[in-house]
């Protein structure tokens, strides 16, 4: 692991330029729920594209995705313990960012669920508790996609994570477990607040890495 982990500089600039705009979109799309007594000017779309996922379940498609269920939940916090704790032998800092994106953006997530609390799509096909809005699996499949790939520094890594999100955001409409638009919120949110965590830590994790190699 050591010998893959080469976390490379990203600019300030670029950090602000994307987290924050991505929290404000998130936070834009939860009033508009909320406020809209949900009914949000989306819904049109979000309707079409449930429409869309159940004409095209099949037996296959729906295991596949009930695969990724597991992954994005239960998975993603197996996943994300495995990596603290390997990082932990050797790159603390960097272990604690990693476990600080995973829980920052489960926070906000279940924070924004509850307060928005947007009802889900009802012909579902897996158990699902609290509100719609954002996903939840996304959310936390996003969050430790990007900081593995900022920790790693491997372009192969933001592809194959870019990948699994997208994956990720299907599977969650395919099964009826959130509205289109939930699932781009929960993306948006895990890339916000890793971005925006790694601006507050980047500085200090380089540092101390630079010192170990």
């Amino acid at each position: 692991m050591n010998t893959l982990v080469r976390p490379h500089r990203i600019s300030q600039r670029t950090l602000w330029a994307v987290s924050l705009p991505a929290l404000a979109v998130l936070l834009a799309g939860a009033l508009t729920v909320r406020l809209s007594h949900n009914v949000p000017i989306f819904q049109g779309l979000d309707n079409s594209w449930y429409q869309l996922m159940l004409a095209s379940r099949t037996p296959g498609l729906t295991l596949a995705n009930r695969l990724l269920d597991f992954l994005g939940n239960a998975g993603m916090v197996i996943y994300s313990v495995l990596l603290f704790l390997v990082l932990l032998f050797r790159h603390r800092h960097l272990a604690f960012f990693t476990a600080g994106a995973n829980l920052g953006a489960l926070g906000l997530t279940h924070l924004i669920k509850f307060l928005v609390a947007r009802p889900r799509p009802l012909d579902r096909l897996v158990s699902v508790d609290s509100g719609s809005y954002p996903s939840g699996h996304v959310s936390a499949t996003v969050a430790a996609m990007v900081a593995t790939a900022i920790v790693l520094g491997k372009l192969w890594m933001w592809i194959s994570g870019a990948i699994l999100s997208v994956a990720m955001m299907y599977s969650r409409t395919y099964l009826g477990a959130h509205w289109l638009s939930d699932t781009f919120a929960g993306a948006i949110l895990g890339v916000g607040v890793t971005l925006l965590l790694w601006a507050a830590v980047q500085d200090k994790c380089l540092q101390r890495y630079a010192v170990l190699r």
